[in-house]
């Protein structure tokens, strides 16, 4: 008769394969492997690119400036100066040389003074940063105080014929120069046109 022979089995074989039974047996997962030799060095490239962007600087991302708040179109005029415009002529004188002139400008309106000196022998004026509005224009010559403007005398033409010496508007546009403005009337009576405003 035969005897079975009993062999002897190594603890920690019979644990492994207690173990293997538990897992297959209540659906608890086996210990992960370990990634194969052969796919270390693609691990380390992937965890050296995330360090790589890890360390990369923060660049801002550049956002569109806030507009400024438009003002009402009653606020934006109000803060908004007039255009201005201008005046301008030739000077003229009964003598040899044209002396020293001041030539003035007076807003008909506001009563607001403009006025521009031209020196020996200056053949035109102009004055600039006027107002729109209506002005008498009038040069003033010191020594001796005398008095011209451009009146209707000038329009006229300046001829004997010509007996009117009343002051002429001047328009002023925004924007626009008025040209041909010649106080040249040095033939009116004393006194016909006001004295010098800025003296």
């Amino acid at each position: 008769m035969n005897r079975l022979a009993l062999q002897w089995i190594p603890l920690s074989l019979l644990l492994f394969a207690s173990a293997a039974l538990c897992t297959r047996t209540t659906g608890i997962p086996t210990v992960t492997q370990p990634p194969a030799a052969q796919d270390l060095p693609a691990t380390l490239a992937a965890i050296q690119a995330t360090q790589t962007d890890l360390a990369a600087p923060m660049v801002a991302t550049p956002t569109s400036p806030i507009p400024p708040t438009e003002l009402p179109s009653t606020q934006a005029a109000l803060t908004q100066p007039p255009e201005v415009g201008s005046i301008s002529g030739m000077l003229s004188y009964p003598s040899e040389f044209i002396p020293p002139q001041r030539i003035v400008a007076t807003n008909l309106a506001t009563g607001q003074i403009f006025y521009v000196d031209t020196a020996l022998d200056a053949r035109s004026y102009r004055i600039a940063n006027l107002p729109p509005g209506a002005y008498y224009v009038v040069a003033y010559v010191a020594d001796p105080p005398l008095a011209s403007g451009y009146s209707q005398f000038v329009i006229c033409g300046l001829s004997v014929d010509c007996t009117d010496h009343n002051l002429v508007e001047v328009i002023v546009k925004p924007g626009q120069e008025t040209t041909g403005i010649d106080p040249g009337d040095w033939y009116a009576p004393q006194g016909t046109f006001p004295p010098d405003p800025t003296r």
